[in-house]
């Protein structure tokens, strides 16, 4: 505790220094500070001992303190000037390295590299593509780990027994030395429409020693036309129709390959209104895709489609068709189109019920005979609720098959340079004004030309016209149609002939004289299958079993009956069979010419109408033609 006489002494060394100013002040003494240097030691020393004095510290001098002090924006600064030099060092380091691998003594160059594609500039559709790659290296060191890279244009197929798509396709083909070429052959199938263009695309890919990249080295693409589509397709369509009329069309696919091909897919485009009925053959997928096996060269597959067109009368509606080849894992989806085919209709207003009859078939597609007579008619009925008038209606015939002489009609007339009837009401008189539901009948007959070579054919086409008042009394033209056909089935004809082999001439009782029988079946117009001949022989032949011609040959001897499978025969082709045989007669036949084979039946089915068709020939005699050289009668048994 303070005393108050030490209060009072303090108070007294205040007053007194108060009272002191205004006088000089004190001149203290001051010590100069001394500039010490110490030199900077050369290398580490052991730290002082924390209990050594520590040494005197001497403060800067003005030069010293005006040094820029280092902060850390500054550092930061530097930092990023030491890390842009450390980069440019690499990329500059990068750089001349690789110069001096590329261009060194052992350099590498893509341009001494060099790739080229040879093949054919115009090939045909489904055809075998040979390509060959040449690739030379002239760099002087070797390229390693090269893989050639080919690019093959959409609907590429391998040249194997089971094709499989192509796209892309590496060929490795490790080191090519230096100096060294190579030639890789290849082989593909190309498939597109007609005169299409198609690219094919190669490149190399490949390293070099003591690097890890890639290179890359194009060849000039080389490009080729597809001369010819492996399979054509065309459309047989009535371009008329009513709405809501059924119609059928017809697609006839044909291979213009000279290899067989396989799964060809066809598919169809339908309009908006049109109506799918049936197809012949059934589609593969939906109601628009038929696939097609196989089809072999010069081979045509048909596809009938039969639906029903809807919309507003005068409307254009197009059905379009486009056949190629489906993917390989989804066989209903193209992924190349060969060929495309359209067709037209024109809707018409549906006014009247038109029915073609043909030999009392109202199909309207019918299979004739040769030379057969044809009674037809034409039945019109005003399906309408209103009256119509001065109809007109039209029949005309084509085909290869038309014969103006055997065309004749009633109440019509025909032109012969255009191969048509007309009815009319000047030559039908109830043509002229039909009510609601009323029908008309009318008639006619033909006979196709017997002279036509090839699967002669015969086509109608009706067309009706008529006109009605509407009920703002302005006439109004009403048409109509429907069509038919007539195929004509083969004719073949048998001819036979006896010869002599050995033996008496005329044959004598007990004694054998021997025979050979020729048989030959001339084809018509149209193509045969599974064609069969069968015959008897009588108890007095003996079948000796030696024949010749095409075919198979085989006798039952329990009915005694022969049986010639002479196959396929083509249109206007022929078969010949001959056969050995021997009589031995009896006494109860002297006088007697007999028979050496029975009635000839033959059977075989058409190829272009799908019937079966049978001709038969009569039986043959022993009595041998007069060109042969012997008398009349040398078939008459003698004793």
């Amino acid at each position: 505790m303070v005393g108050i006489h030490d209060e009072e002494s303090r108070i007294d060394a205040l007053r007194s220094r108060l009272y002191e100013r205004g006088k000089p002040p004190v001149k203290r003494q001051v010590e100069p500070l001394q500039d010490i240097k110490e030199p900077a030691p050369a290398t580490w020393e052991q730290p002082p001992h924390p209990k050594a004095p520590r040494p005197i510290e001497v403060a800067p001098t003005i030069e010293e303190n005006n040094a820029p002090i280092m902060t850390r924006t500054n550092r930061n600064k530097y930092r990023i000037k030491v890390l842009g030099a450390a980069l440019l060092f690499f990329v500059a380091a990068l750089v001349i390295s690789s110069a001096f691998l590329l261009l060194g003594n052992n350099s590498i160059s893509g341009e001494n590299i060099s790739i080229s594609i040879n093949g054919p500039f115009t090939i045909g559709g489904g055809e075998t593509l040979n390509l060959q790659i040449g690739i030379t290296n002239s760099n002087d060191v070797p390229i390693q780990s090269a893989t050639l890279i080919i690019e093959y244009p959409s609907g590429t197929k391998s040249d194997e027994e089971s094709p499989r798509d192509l796209f892309i396709e590496r060929v490795p083909l490790d080191s090519i030395k230096s100096g060294e070429t190579i030639n890789i052959p290849l082989k593909s199938k190309v498939f597109g429409e007609e005169n299409s263009e198609r690219t094919v695309e190669a490149s190399i890919e490949y390293r070099v020693e003591g690097s890890n990249a890639t290179f890359f080295k194009e060849a000039e693409p080389l490009r080729f036309k597809i001369s010819s589509a492996p399979v054509v397709m065309r459309v047989a369509a009535n371009t008329k129709a009513s709405s809501g009329q059924e119609t059928d069309i017809t697609l006839i696919v044909g291979s213009n390959s000279q290899t067989t091909l396989k799964d060809v897919l066809v598919e169809a485009e339908y309009p908006v209104g049109y109506d799918f009925t049936t197809s012949d053959p059934s589609p593969f997928s939906g109601k628009n895709k038929w696939l097609i096996d196989t089809l072999e060269p010069g081979q045509q597959k048909t596809i009938t489609i039969r639906g029903a067109v809807g919309g507003q009368t005068t409307d254009d509606l197009a059905l379009h068709f486009k056949v190629g080849v489906p993917q390989e894992d989804d066989k209903s989806i193209l992924a190349t189109v060969f060929s495309t085919a359209s067709t037209e209709f024109t809707l018409e207003n549906p006014f009247l019920g038109l029915v073609l009859t043909m030999d009392n078939d109202t199909d309207g597609d019918i299979v004739a005979k040769s030379g057969q007579v044809i009674s037809g008619e034409v039945a019109i009925t005003n399906t309408l609720s209103d009256t119509i008038y001065d109809t007109v209606v039209n029949l005309v015939f084509a085909g290869n098959a038309v014969s103006d002489p055997a065309v004749s009609q009633t109440d019509g007339f025909y032109k012969s340079s255009e191969n048509m009837i007309t009815w009319d009401a000047a030559s039908k008189d109830r043509l002229k004004e039909m009510r609601p539901g009323e029908t008309v009948n009318l008639t006619f007959s033909f006979q196709p030309d017997e002279n036509v070579v090839r699967t002669p054919s015969i086509q109608l086409a009706v067309d009706a016209k008529s006109r009605r008042v509407s009920e703002n009394r302005v006439p109004e033209e009403l048409r109509g149609s429907t069509k038919g056909e007539v195929r004509v089935t083969t004719n073949p004809k048998i001819t036979t002939e006896a010869r002599w082999v050995k033996g008496p001439i005329p044959p004598k009782t007990e004694q054998v004289t021997e025979y050979t029988v020729t048989v030959m079946v001339e084809n018509g117009g149209n193509n045969i299958n599974n064609s069969e001949m069968t015959f008897s022989i009588p108890p007095y032949i003996t079948w000796e079993d030696s024949t010749s011609g095409p075919g198979t040959f085989n006798y039952n001897s329990n009915n005694r009956t022969v049986t010639w499978k002479p196959g396929d025969i083509a249109a206007l082709g022929k078969a010949v069979a001959i056969m050995s045989l021997s009589l031995e007669p009896s006494i109860s036949q002297i006088g007697d010419t007999p028979f050496l084979i029975g009635e000839q039946q033959f059977r075989t089915d058409d190829a272009y109408t799908g019937t079966v068709v049978r001709v038969s020939n009569e039986q043959v005699s022993a009595a041998l033609p007069p060109s042969s050289g012997f008398e009349t009668g040398n078939g008459r048994i003698t004793e």
